[in-house]
């Protein structure tokens, strides 16, 4: 993934309070990126369904919109073009 890949893990770290263990290789898509932060938090016990009551839980929608923020930030794209099929290298130009 490069140094922009770097980047994207580190945000998600940051914002998330989370550490990442996966092979960042392995995440070719915004809906890869988006699926293993979900893993992450939900091994944490972080995740909740629907409306989060508690602070430091996410939903899955929550979850997706801080994906898109990353993502366009790093990247400098706007969020339009992230969904989750859309693959880092192929289709953000990601280096």
């Amino acid at each position: 993934m490069g140094l922009n890949g770097a980047e994207l893990i580190i945000c998600a770290e940051e914002r998330f309070g989370i550490q990442f263990h996966s092979d960042e290789n392995k995440l070719h898509t915004c809906g890869d990126f988006h699926r293993e932060i979900v893993r992450i938090l939900t091994r944490e016990g972080r995740m909740c369904g629907g409306t989060c009551a508690i602070k430091e839980q996410w939903s899955d929608g929550q979850v997706w919109t801080e994906v898109q923020k990353i993502v366009s930030s790093v990247l400098d794209i706007p969020v339009a073009k992230i969904t989750k099929e859309a693959r880092f290298v192929k289709d953000l130009g990601m280096d």
